[in-house]
């Protein structure tokens, strides 16, 4: 008989594809080896950056991971470049790449990114012998100076007119020696996407 429902556990994206996945035969549910535990059900929040046909590229910040429904999901079909989305599913492996069978899936307000990265920093990793997959840090960066920070906000604030801000006129504007370096700080925390090459958004 089938198993009961698994846990939909919440965690970065970076430590479902950089875990090892573990397939399992029959109804026991296959799995993915990560720092917070074996996940075999995600609870995954984040921007959309890519879409393709039946599937779409979710990145938190942290990493990205492709979304895919195999199923005729309405709120699926609805979502594009820019949502930022919850999102419910099973990881699974194809190709040496772990990517979400999406179970669920809804827009939400921006605002709950921020809560959800508050909920994974305060996670505390449990590390196995054969977990060799290092956590990532999920912490605010102390350098560069926050003010250069501040400033890119500000101007790609300014500049995005609908289709986002140009990375070469946001530099150009703050005129700063470490403006690329804390560009790629404010990809890697989450603060910014890139919603296509060349152009920022804000969170």
């Amino acid at each position: 008989m089938p198993t009961q429902r698994q846990t939909a556990y919440k965690c970065p994206v970076s430590y479902l594809i950089k875990g090892h996945y573990i397939q399992k035969e029959g109804w026991e549910p296959s799995y993915v080896e990560t720092p917070l535990g074996n996940i075999s059900r995600a609870n995954l929040t984040g921007v959309i950056i890519g879409q393709e046909e039946r599937s779409l590229i979710l990145d938190d910040g942290t990493g990205q991971i492709r979304l895919t429904s195999f199923e005729e999901n309405t709120s699926f079909l609805n979502i594009r470049i820019g949502d930022h989305v919850l999102t419910i599913g099973r990881p699974r492996l194809y190709q040496d790449h772990i990517y979400l069978n999406v179970e669920i899936i809804k827009k939400i307000d921006p605002k709950w990114l921020l809560l959800r990265k508050a909920e994974l920093e305060g996670i505390k990793p449990i590390l196995t012998p054969s977990q060799a997959v290092p956590a990532p840090s999920l912490s605010l960066p102390t350098e560069p100076a926050p003010s250069v920070g501040e400033q890119i906000l500000a101007q790609i604030k300014q500049l995005d007119t609908g289709e986002g801000a140009d990375i070469d006129e946001v530099l150009k504007a703050i005129n700063a020696e470490n403006g690329e370096k804390v560009i790629r700080m404010l990809l890697q925390e989450g603060e910014v996407y890139e919603i296509k090459p060349g152009k920022l958004k804000l969170l």
